[in-house]
């Protein structure tokens, strides 16, 4: 999957209206080659100030929860397999002494 972007340079109110995108690739396909051609119209409204749009801040307060869960998450499995070493070593310990006495 693919995706396509047009920027435009220096965008004033005039550039509102009706755009027609087409895009044109060749496949180099073994057997052959195969050229596809995609056009899409686009409707363009040039707005004085972007707002950020509700999914946009969502998915940046997901993206740090995720971040801080994983982060945690990480830290318990640290510190349960360092218990569980210590807890063999701990053994291990205990049955050289019990050797030892």
């Amino acid at each position: 999957i693919q995706v396509g972007a047009v920027y435009i340079q220096n965008i004033t109110f005039n550039d509102t209206g009706t755009y027609r995108c087409t895009f044109h690739r060749t496949l180099f396909l073994p057997r052959s080659n195969e050229k596809v051609t995609v056009e899409r119209v686009v409707e363009l409204t040039v707005v004085a100030t972007a707002k950020r749009g509700l999914v946009s801040v969502v998915a940046e307060i997901m993206m740090y929860v995720l971040i801080v869960v994983l982060q945690l998450w990480l830290i318990a499995v640290l510190v349960s397999v360092v218990a569980e070493i210590m807890m063999y070593v701990l053994i291990v310990v205990l049955q050289l002494w019990l050797i030892a006495v």
